[in-house]
């Protein structure tokens, strides 16, 4: 959650943290990992599936700070249950993808839930708990 001016407005946030690439050397070096690899992490896979997981309509809008009027909020990737082998390295590839309603809404490598939220939202759970991490894994190809 971005940090609370004294009048009770969110206080406004950069670019850079917005997209995730705070602090800037950190993100470049880990994008740099996804597109090269080194001695014990193979290069990201990338390919023309791969366009099928980017949602420009929904990303510029939550950018921008639109929220459905429904209040239901978009989910933008499942988990997906027939991920390549770790061997085989990471991949944002479509080829072998199925989420826990057996569809598509996910890529290879996929591990995790993405919500399409804006900055500031509250995030809330049905059971007690702390958030233990919060990541941009550029070096996994995603954000």
């Amino acid at each position: 959650m971005a940090p609370s001016r004294s009048s009770g407005t969110a206080a406004r946030i950069g670019v850079l943290e917005t997209f995730g690439l705070r602090p800037l050397p950190v993100r470049a070096r880990e994008a740099w990992l996804a597109l090269r690899g080194d001695g014990t992490v193979p290069p990201t896979k990338f390919g023309v599936s791969s366009l099928g997981i980017f949602h420009p309509r929904l990303s510029v809008s939550t950018w921008l700070g639109a929220r459905r009027s429904d209040g239901r909020i978009p989910i933008s990737n499942l988990f997906n249950r027939t991920q390549t082998p770790i061997e085989a390295g990471w991949s944002v590839k479509k080829t072998q993808v199925r989420d826990f309603r057996g569809k598509t809404l996910t890529y290879d490598s996929h591990n995790g839930t993405d919500f399409a939220v804006p900055v500031g939202t509250v995030v809330t759970s049905p059971a007690p708990g702390r958030v233990l991490r919060v990541s941009s894994e550029f070096n996994r190809g995603g954000l």
